[in-house]
């Protein structure tokens, strides 16, 4: 049975109408992978901002410690001086 003319119109449309539903199929998958990686961005980001504030804080404590050592140091060689040694 050969095909007529009507027949491969046919045949477009139908190729046609699938390619458009394909189309809009895989631009709704594009927009919710869009979504599901800008949330997972923001999340990253968030973690990321806690540790950097919690490393800065311990970073604060750090150098405060080590400015009472410094002045410490300061003081046992004023005393040891006193002492003669």
């Amino acid at each position: 049975m050969a095909l007529d003319k009507n027949d491969l119109q046919d045949i477009g449309k139908i190729v046609f109408a699938s390619e458009v539903r394909l189309n809009k199929r895989i631009g709704d998958v594009e927009l919710k992978l869009g979504k599901k990686i800008i949330e997972t961005e923001n999340k990253v980001i968030a973690v990321i901002s806690r540790e950097v504030a919690d490393l800065s804080e311990i970073n604060r404590a750090v150098i405060k410690e080590v400015d009472k050592i410094a002045d410490l140091e300061k003081r046992i060689i004023r005393i040891e001086t006193k002492l003669g040694f």
